[in-house]
């Protein structure tokens, strides 16, 4: 959902503006409509994606809002809307970095363009960050496989609900944060078990995190068919 601030002293192109948006997008939502420069401020939300501004308003106008909001979120997209095709309004609208200036009457197609642009731009940052999220987890899991992970203490890391985090790591890796814990801590106990014979299974279990051997032990032969003394035989007796 791309989510639109439009921001004109005249109600009549807001609304216009916000039923043609919403109308041929269903993706688009036109979440606020302000008189001017001001009222966008103070209705301004960071879950805004994008704002559509006249230049000539009242109280505050179109250039001034987008330098106040771009001071603090530089990276939001801002599309200026004027009747006053000036090239100096275009050039000081590009200083402070908007996504594009479009010259009233607006041409329907060309609104849409920049939003699809931008919104392709918001779903491309949005899966970067899913991904990034599922490999900080499991940079986690990874250096913390000896100790007890709780989906919390998982979710704490990346400042996510525990559930919302659940459901991200299933639908990005295929498996549940549960299986790929166990798949780390198996592993790892394949290597301990064939390279440190002196350890007794139940030591290398407590090493990986398994502090119950007879739940390491089902967990182990649930993943590998064999138990972790059978798996040490096997690859021993092959050594040999």
């Amino acid at each position: 959902m791309l989510k639109i601030m439009i921001v004109d002293d005249e109600e009549i192109i807001r609304a216009g503006l916000a039923r043609m948006i919403e109308k041929g997008n269903d993706a688009y939502q036109a979440v606020a409509l302000c008189r001017n420069g001001k009222e966008a401020l103070e209705r301004f939300t960071p879950d805004i994606d994008v704002i559509i501004t006249d230049i000539q308003m009242p109280e505050m106008d179109g250039l001034t809002l987008v330098k106040e909001v771009k001071e603090t979120y530089p990276n939001l997209p801002c599309i200026i809307l004027s009747g006053f095709s000036d090239f100096p309004y275009a050039q000081q609208a590009i200083r402070y970095g908007v996504q594009d200036y479009l010259v009233k009457p607006v041409n329907k197609r060309e609104v849409f363009h920049v939003l699809q642009s931008i919104h392709g731009k918001k779903e491309q940052a949005y899966d970067l960050g899913e991904h990034q999220t599922v490999r900080k987890v499991k940079s986690y899991i990874v250096n913390h496989y000896q100790e007890k992970i709780e989906l919390q203490i998982l979710a704490e890391q990346v400042f996510l609900d525990p559930s919302y985090l659940s459901r991200l790591f299933k639908e990005n890796t295929g498996e549940t944060i549960t299986d790929f814990i166990m798949s780390v801590r198996i592993e790892r106990a394949k290597e301990l078990l064939v390279a440190s014979a002196a350890l007794k299974t139940y030591e290398v279990g407590h090493a990986v995190g398994y502090s119950d051997p007879i739940y390491f032990n089902k967990v182990f032969k649930k993943r590998e068919g064999v138990t972790p003394k059978e798996y040490r035989t096997s690859k021993l007796n092959k050594k040999m």
